[in-house]
């Protein structure tokens, strides 16, 4: 079984490899993960992201991103993300193993489940983190 070993925040400075923000453009430095069996509680700041940032989606390109590095087990590897409101989603992990979720886009539970081959990894609970305006 994959589980949520190895997941954290990444650092500050880095760039997301989606257009030329950084990560401290998206979450603050309180921002934190919490890994208790399969589930990852995040809590601290998420910031607002005002302008639209194209690089990220033609539509769904303001409000708030949170930034996550997935375990380096599931690089290369194919992920479905639920818990979004437009459905589940498959994506193939980059190298750099970062995962930039946006917030709007969950449903009202704010979770969001990573499976692989359809066995759960991990689920990620972004009901406790603070919206900046």
């Amino acid at each position: 079984m994959i589980g949520p070993d190895g997941v954290k925040v990444p650092d500050q400075q880095a760039q997301t490899g989606i257009g030329a923000k950084k990560v401290s453009d998206l979450i603050g430095e309180t921002f934190a993960l919490a890994v208790k069996g399969t589930t990852v509680t995040a809590t601290g700041d998420v910031h607002n992201i005002a302008e639209a940032w194209e690089e990220f989606s033609t539509s769904d390109n303001t409000g708030h991103f949170a930034v996550i590095i997935l375990p380096a087990i599931l690089k290369g590897q194919k992920i479905t993300l639920e818990g979004r409101t437009k459905g589940a989603r498959t994506v193939k992990v980059d190298d750099d193993l970062m995962l930039v979720q946006r917030i709007e886009n969950l449903t009202e539970v704010k979770k969001l489940t990573i499976k692989k081959d359809g066995e759960l990894v991990m689920a990620v609970d972004f009901s406790g983190i603070t919206e900046e305006e």
